[in-house]
Parts: structure tokens; sequence; C-alpha cells
């Protein structure tokens, strides 16, 4: 049986967007998402200004983390939420602004975690379309239909993405 579905890619330009939120230095080795996310949920209603209620889990991976994948190399996780230019960052909460790129949008549904996931999109998904990662945050965004771990659990996958050279 089947553990996850994906959609196939759109590609959507994405305009400047800043975030605020809490952010961790961690590899996949020593992941610390579930940490940051405990420090980031009970606080998240004290950042006025969002723009919506979808949360976003981002990565900023170093430069060429893609073309030889290593799950000891760090990189910064966020988990964080879209604001408007009248936001207020509580204590400790941190703004980022993600820039402005053509990104592939996959619609998920599944448990999470599942690596299986990530060599289909990064092998044949992309690809498919002449495109490969980019050198840009990646993010995931939680919207409503997102529930930790429930194999029913909705999520849209935003890769960065550029033409193959």
């Amino acid at each position: 049986m089947k553990s996850h579905s994906l959609s196939e890619p759109r590609l959507v330009r994405v305009k400047p967007v800043r975030l605020a939120g809490l952010s961790a230095y961690m590899s996949y080795l020593e992941d610390q998402t579930g940490l940051l996310w405990q420090r980031f949920m009970p606080r998240r209603r004290e950042l006025t200004g969002r723009l919506n209620d979808d949360l976003i889990s981002l990565q900023i991976f170093p430069a060429g983390f893609f073309r030889n994948p290593d799950p000891s190399i760090r990189f910064t996780k966020w988990a964080c939420a879209e604001i408007g230019d009248g936001a207020v960052l509580p204590a400790g909460f941190e703004e980022l602004l993600l820039p402005e790129g053509d990104y592939a949008v996959l619609y998920y549904r599944g448990p999470g975690g599942d690596e299986t996931l990530f060599r289909q999109i990064f092998g044949n998904l992309l690809p498919s379309i002449g495109m490969e990662p980019d050198d840009r945050p990646h993010f995931e965004r939680l919207g409503a239909g997102f529930r930790h771990g429930d194999p029913q659990s909705e999520e849209e996958l935003w890769i960065p993405v550029r033409p193959i050279k």
C-alpha cells in the first residue's frame, strides 16, 4: 500500500515574502526540528501582523547541497509564518526575507519523513520538467490540512528551481 501521494509539480514565481519565527542550526544527523517547533508553537500567537494561519517550515541549505547530499552537513531550519508590514516581533523572534524566484510546488499527502519522496522529487519529477534545485530556501507550507505524523496529513512542498544547466 502506498504511504503517500504526490502531485505533479507546478511552477510558481514567488515575489519577496517577509517571514518571522525561530530558527536553529542543525544537520539531518542531529535533527532538532521537533525541538524547534516545540519552542515556536506555544508562542506563534504572539506574532502580530500574520497574513494567514499557515505555518512555514523552511530550510536554508549551503550552496550545492543537493548536488552531493550529505546528512552531516549543517543548515538553518526555520519555524515561521508570513507577516505584513505592521508585524511586531516577539522577543527572540527573527525576521527573514524570502527572495524572489521560481519554485516547483507539489501537493503532498502522507505522514512525512519518507526519504524516498525526495529521491522521487529530485531524481525524477524536477528533471522531467527541465528543472534542478536552486540555492534558495526550500519550504513546506503547513495549512489547515496538516497534522504531524498523520497518514492523511496535507502540505505543499516548495522547491526553489532553475533550468537544468
